[in-house]
């Protein structure tokens, strides 16, 4: 089942939590939410996307759900469910090592998890969400950073996601999606801007998927046309 499991959560904060006056609603509605999955399954996996946009404190009500300690007798166990939390925040500590990485002479893939590990911590002492009440209370079990992507990886998303949806391809579909991206630095045009792409990719090719149908059926009406002209 995979991401459509009923058991799979996600949940895009600014989505769903847009507004800081109601945080006290959002706690109320953001536990119960958990609470009640899991009580149904108790490897229910829980999604958090753009984490770092949650309104403050709201984290701080997935604490209960983190903790380690066995629980009560009659009560739910939560130790084996499993939160993902995705964020931006800080991107740009991330992108600027890469970018160093790449300006040595050094290829994006043979960096080394121990390299990364430096930049993680300057992260997590940088503010945001990594102050947050489960960062703080060292409740997350591994930091993965997001490397920013290279224009080959841009067509790669491009294909899988053509693919997925039974739409031919051709080199020049891949490549005019891959030229829709903004990259960085302008002069060099290394890396994808932006670290969460997917969306961002997949939308593009549904568009250059239509007006590629969309030229090729103007072609054939245009060809028709003639030979009714011509007959």
């Amino acid at each position: 089942m995979g991401l459509e499991s009923a058991y799979v959560d996600r949940i895009i904060a600014t989505h769903e939590f847009p507004h800081t006056s109601k945080l006290e609603n959002y706690k109320r509605q953001l536990r119960d939410r958990v609470k009640g999955l899991i009580s149904k399954c108790p490897r229910s996996l829980f999604i958090l996307d753009e984490v770092d946009k949650m309104p403050p404190g709201l984290i701080d009500v997935i604490k209960p759900f983190l903790d380690h300690n066995p629980p009560d007798a009659g009560k739910i166990d939560y130790r084996q469910s499993i939160f993902i939390f995705l964020s931006n925040a800080k991107s740009d500590i991330i992108n600027d090592a890469v970018l160093k990485h790449w300006k040595d002479g050094k290829k994006r893939e043979d960096i080394e998890i121990a390299e990364m590990q430096e930049v993680i911590n300057l992260a997590k002492n940088s503010g945001g969400f990594w102050h947050s009440f489960p960062v703080a209370k060292k409740l997350i079990d591994f930091t993965i950073p997001f490397l920013p992507l290279e224009r080959s990886h841009i067509k790669k998303c491009a294909k899988a996601d053509l693919e997925e949806k039974g739409h031919p391809f051709t080199d020049a579909i891949l490549n005019e999606v891959a030229d829709h991206v903004s990259y960085f630095p302008k002069d060099l045009k290394a890396f994808a801007r932006h670290l969460a792409l997917s969306e961002h990719v997949y939308f593009k090719t549904d568009l250059l998927v239509f007006h590629w149908d969309v030229t090729v059926i103007c072609t054939i009406l245009d060809s028709v046309l003639q030979e009714i002209v011509v007959s």
